[in-house]
């Protein structure tokens, strides 16, 4: 009877061990709601210009990605995970032999079995909260589309001006900067530049950011800015300061030569000035303008021109039946 107690006891020990089954149990204890940053969700949200300076002629312009990382509101829980061996009971009647041999893990395996024990912390329910936090990032070898609007003072009489240009496509280099020529946009403004502030507008794909850059009357002066028609400008300017009768004199003087020589265009120039000068002119003034605009193709302004002599000097006038050829011819 004792053998036979002694068997069922082994095998309901069997039973109740699981004869060195493996097994695994998950614990998940929570430890309240947090708010963080949730770095896994980080993704560009938009470009930005950090610096612009001069260097000599050019603007260095550098850009920097922004990146987004979202704020999360989760619940925080601790995730205890258990997994293992039990005790294999039907090795046990061996256990002495493994201790007279010296191997432990067969004893282990017999009377322990093998247990773990992990512990690590993730989240769950997890809601964003809208806010955000932002990173600069390089920008190298970033391709974008750049517009510069000028918003100047002009050195004549200081009056503001608006000039914006085309926009151009650049490339950042490995240091997220890129250069503008700003001295050749300049050298295009309708009057040379005193102070001036630059608008930079760029953009890469749908981001898009702006940045201004003031430069003082000392830092356009270091630019050495030229233009040719702001020197024809400045002379001009020069010429209506003096009093009508000279301007007149030496108005007439260009006049007589550019149609000696055929300079049409500049005999056109002296003719533009005397009308703005005011002054009463003769009747025959009106026939050589329309003749010399009649010469560069100006045909239109040419028979207002031969009408107003008309007009004025009437039929009876030196030029008259000539202007009214050259009216009859422009009109068919």
């Amino acid at each position: 009877m004792k053998i036979t107690h002694f068997v069922t006891l082994c095998l309901f020990l069997l039973i109740l061990t699981g004869c060195g089954h493996r097994y695994s149990t998950v614990k998940n204890v929570s430890l309240g709601r947090v708010t963080f940053y949730d770095t896994e969700k980080t993704k560009s949200c938009g470009i930005i210009i950090t610096d612009a300076h001069l260097v000599g002629k050019n603007l260095k312009v550098t850009v920097n990605g922004i990146n987004c990382t979202p704020e999360v509101d989760a619940e925080k829980y601790k995730k205890i995970s258990r997994y293992g061996r039990q005790p294999d009971l039907l090795t046990l009647p061996l256990a002495p032999v493994g201790l007279i041999v010296g191997d432990v893990q067969f004893v282990e395996k017999a009377l322990i079995g093998k247990h773990h024990k992990n512990e690590s912390i993730a989240f769950r329910d997890e809601k964003l909260t809208g806010r955000k936090q932002q990173e600069n990032t390089p920008f190298s070898r970033g391709r974008l589309t750049t517009t510069i609007t000028v918003r100047s003072i002009n050195e004549y009489d200081e009056r503001p001006l608006v000039t914006t240009f085309p926009a151009q496509k650049v490339k950042t280099d490995r240091s997220s900067t890129f250069s503008i020529p700003i001295s050749s946009y300049l050298e295009q403004l309708e009057e040379a530049p005193k102070s001036l502030k630059l608008e930079i507008s760029t953009s890469s794909y749908s981001f898009n950011c702006s940045y201004n850059v003031p430069l003082t009357e000392q830092q356009v002066k270091s630019l050495n800015l030229s233009n040719s028609d702001w020197e024809e400008k400045s002379a001009e300017r020069t010429l209506q300061a003096l009093p009508q009768k000279e301007q007149r004199q030496i108005y007439q003087k260009e006049l007589v030569a550019a149609l000696k020589a055929q300079n049409y265009p500049l005999a056109i120039k002296n003719f533009q000035r005397f009308e703005r000068l005011g002054m009463d002119l003769p009747d025959s003034f009106l026939y050589h303008y329309g003749k010399t605009l009649v010469a560069i193709g100006d045909t239109a302004t040419a028979k207002e021109k031969f009408q107003g002599y008309l007009d004025k000097a009437g039929k009876q006038g030196f030029y008259a039946e000539q202007s009214s050829q050259y009216l009859a011819d422009l009109n068919q």
